[in-house]
């Protein structure tokens, strides 16, 4: 009996301590390959990571479209090359075309709340002329670092409804440019006071979002469901786990994975060079 009661309890800890910290929820996937793979005319061995995301019916959070970081295409993107599989986010299963899936999508910007609404696939992206200029006119203000605030944006999430489920080929990123741009880009990358909508972008790949965060007091962080259609955590668990989110050790299961953070007040990111303090002198 006392047996029976100690494997309930130890999978009971441990079906609570699979929650506590980032998790993939199956909508991100990153592979190792070589630059001849991926870089057309290229025969170098270059590592490189290619990376496709999947979105699920329903709301779902993205990595915000940018340099290097495609939309949902409606058809396969021929941009991208090493992928074994056809994308794209208004075929079926068979290659033939039915619409674009993605109906709305609203980006987050700090002290306004949301803009964007119904949306029709483009070249680059699916913004209405009006919401983009106004996220222009946000990320680009002296607030934000002028022209370096597009750095800032580089880093955001942003929301998508969708008819039907659909995956597309993301990213492809040459591992000797982690250090060099991704986490340079980190540096400069503006934090507002509350709720921030961010991704693991590849400046954060084999650290921890901790070393990274720079003088930022994150009080809270949640990651939102697409499968079940709700936040993974709920009341004070979003406070309780940022520790646990924080130290752990970004892979390539957790790459362009979305959450948001809350903080206490505006900060940059950037490495972590916070100095430990001497030992005080005994009395």
């Amino acid at each position: 009996m006392k047996t029976k009661i100690l494997l309930a309890l130890f999978l009971l800890i441990l079906s609570t301590s699979s929650v506590t910290a980032i998790s993939n929820l199956g909508i991100t996937e990153t592979t190792q390959t070589i630059a001849s793979n991926v870089v057309y005319g290229s025969s170098s061995d270059l590592p490189y990571m290619i990376s496709s995301f999947k979105i699920h019916k329903g709301w779902n959070l993205i990595p915000s479209p940018g340099e290097g970081v495609a939309h949902p295409h409606r058809q396969p993107n021929q941009e991208y090359m090493g992928y074994d599989r056809t994308f794209g986010c208004g075929i079926n299963e068979l290659g033939e075309s039915e619409g674009y899936y993605i109906k709305y999508n609203y980006i987050y910007i700090p002290n306004k709340g949301y803009i964007g609404g119904k949306v029709s696939e483009q070249r680059y992206g699916f913004y209405n002329s009006d919401a983009k200029k106004e996220l222009e006119t946000y990320f680009t203000s002296e607030a934000m670092g002028g022209e370096q605030g597009v750095l800032s944006y580089m880093i955001t999430s942003q929301w998508v409804y969708s008819d039907n489920d659909c995956e597309y080929a993301i990213e492809q990123v040459a591992l000797r440019d982690i250090e060099k741009y991704h986490r340079e880009r980190l540096k400069l990358t503006k934090i507002n006071k509350g709720w921030n909508f961010i991704y693991i972008t590849p400046g954060f790949y084999n650290s921890t979002i901790s070393e990274y965060i720079g003088d930022c007091e994150i009080i809270s962080i949640n990651q939102w469901n697409p499968i079940s259609q709700k936040w993974q955590y709920g009341g004070t668990e979003a406070q309780q786990h940022v520790d646990e989110v924080l130290n752990q050790k970004i892979d390539d299961d957790l790459l362009y994975a979305p959450l948001i953070i809350k903080v206490a007040k505006e900060c940059t990111f950037g490495a972590n060079n916070n100095v430990p303090e001497i030992p005080a002198l005994p009395n």
